[in-house]
């Protein structure tokens, strides 16, 4: 099971959340990459990365972006357009934000382009149901009805 115990955003409490391991990409550059951990985040629009791990991927900033913490305040945070995979799944040229936690948030622009099963009770998450489906420790499974 792949769960971890992340801040609340909104304060120091923890919950435990499903999470996914990333392969962070400079698309430029294919040798320069990361890897981070995430939580499968649905009330996030974007993908975000740790600035960190965007710094040693090179100059990448692409734009500027608003966006709304869990909080309710708007902020203006830079984006940048990086290639990110999940297991066996690649998304080229997708448009993130950086911030300063140490983990990534999987936002609904990876979320939304395929089917997912949120398995809150056993804290896991299923990438591309029903059919071959990800798990989030990156097999794959049959979960063809």
């Amino acid at each position: 099971m792949y769960t971890d115990r992340y801040e609340n955003i909104q304060g120091s409490t923890y919950t435990p959340r499903p999470k996914a391991y990333l392969k962070v990409v400079n698309p430029s550059s294919s040798s320069r990459y990361g890897e981070v951990e995430a939580i499968v985040d649905s009330g996030a629009t974007m993908t975000c990365i740790p600035e960190s791990i965007i710094a040693r991927l090179g100059y990448l900033e692409y734009s500027h972006q608003k966006v709304r913490d869990a909080n309710n305040n708007v902020v203006l945070r830079e984006s940048y357009i990086l290639n990110i995979t999940i297991g066996n799944y690649t998304f080229n040229d997708l448009e993130v934000i950086g911030f300063s936690k140490s983990y990534a948030l999987l936002g609904c622009d990876i979320l939304n382009q395929s089917k997912i099963m949120l398995d809150a009770p056993n804290n896991r998450w299923i990438y591309n149901c029903p059919g071959q489906c990800l798990e989030s420790d990156g097999t794959t499974v049959d979960a063809t009805p």
